[in-house]
């Protein structure tokens, strides 16, 4: 269940991220935060499970899933951030 969750809120974060990232020129300041997030939201989502393999799954499946659906969707949405636009 877990993973089901981790895929679906990988793929909500990305304008989060973006929100978050808004005033950021450095792409690897960007990639820290979005990193970071995808931490947080991993170890949320297995709040009261202290396995490092299901936290760290979890962790991979965010991580993975806003990386895919930012470079495939958001990275050209218009939608997205005026900021940040062609900052990638």
């Amino acid at each position: 269940m877990t993973e089901i969750i981790s895929l679906i809120l990988g793929a909500v974060l990305p304008p989060f991220i973006d929100f978050l990232t808004k005033s950021m020129d450095n792409s690897k300041i960007r990639f820290l935060i979005s990193l970071g997030v995808c931490v947080l939201a991993g170890g949320v989502i297995n709040f009261n499970s202290f396995n490092g393999q299901d936290i760290l799954a979890s962790i991979a499946l965010v991580f993975g899933s806003a990386q895919i659906v930012y470079k495939t969707y958001w990275k050209e949405s218009n939608f997205r951030a005026e900021a940040n636009r062609g900052q990638d």
